[in-house]
């Protein structure tokens, strides 16, 4: 059992258009275009391998094409199975008149798109080239297993794709600096950031949960900062009686403990990485009494 902040990718992703590293062609094709007068309708294909940013670059775009938020819809591709979905409940969207009123643009974001069904896939091609003006659709892809793009020729022709290749490893640098920067980690050691880059092969989410993980092979943490962990909850949890959750905060906290003495028993009071988990599982513990 690891425990780790899922919420900290989330957190450190892009929200910018020049956040996005290593995206200069997408980028530049976006500013060039936001400013055409001429310009009144689109679509984008983001193909690659699955950690490398499309979704995060698919709702960037999306908000800075939108005037109000109901004109951005995202649907996962798994989810339109069939063409009447596309006739019955995208179609109709597309059609509509925008709420952000005249010359505002409608977004449609299809994430994972290669999940859709074949005839749903097809189906876009007519909506696509049937669209109102000032409509912009992104699908976002994963390659198949021979690296083809999956989707017919015929409907790829129809959009403008940008391959996404694995970040390189200066754009992965850049953004595991501003984690442990932001996160008050400090810097991160020349061999354990060299490790982490090459070990996540250009995929950002990849990168940050190895961060996370070194920080804790890194830190000295015996089991006297287990136990200080251990009585913060401890006390908290008498003062904070939870009701919804206590069976199952307290079924957790006996796996930890557990696996703490297991750790004293099998590798004596030497420091250890596991120490670090375990310290993060009452810290976590304790964030949740707080929202009881």
């Amino acid at each position: 059992m690891v425990y780790r902040n899922p919420e900290l990718y989330q957190k450190y992703r892009p929200q910018t258009l020049d956040e996005l590293v290593g995206r200069e062609q997408l980028v530049n094709y976006v500013k060039a275009h936001l400013g055409d007068p001429d310009y009144n309708r689109d679509a984008m294909m983001f193909v690659g391998e699955s950690g490398t940013g499309k979704t995060t670059a698919a709702r960037i775009i999306g908000g800075l094409y939108v005037k109000h938020e109901n004109d951005y819809v995202e649907l996962p591709g798994a989810r339109i199975g069939a063409v009447d979905i596309i006739r019955d409940e995208i179609a109709g969207q597309v059609r509509t008149y925008p709420w952000g009123g005249p010359n505002a643009w409608k977004v449609f974001v299809i994430d994972e798109a290669q999940g859709m069904s074949q005839p749903a896939k097809e189906a876009f091609l007519d909506l696509i080239e049937n669209s109102p003006e000032r409509r912009l659709f992104i699908f976002t892809a994963t390659r198949t297993a021979e690296g083809k793009i999956p989707f017919s020729k015929a409907l790829t022709s129809r959009f403008k794709v940008f391959p996404f290749a694995p970040l390189p490893p200066t754009a992965v640098a850049t953004m595991l600096h501003r984690i442990s920067a932001g996160e008050g980690w400090g810097e991160i050691p020349a061999d354990v950031l060299q490790t982490i880059i090459v070990e996540a092969r250009g995929n950002l989410r990849n990168a940050v949960q190895m961060l996370e993980r070194r920080r804790f092979e890194t830190t000295v943490a015996p089991p006297q900062a287990v136990m200080e962990a251990f009585r913060r909850f401890k006390a908290d949890f008498e003062t904070k009686p939870p009701e919804k959750q206590r069976t199952e905060i307290l079924r957790t906290c006996t796996v930890l403990w557990k696996r703490f003495n297991d750790e004293l028993v099998r590798s004596g009071p030497a420091p250890s990485s596991v120490y670090g988990e375990i310290i993060q599982g009452f810290e976590a513990l304790a964030r949740a009494l707080e929202v009881q």
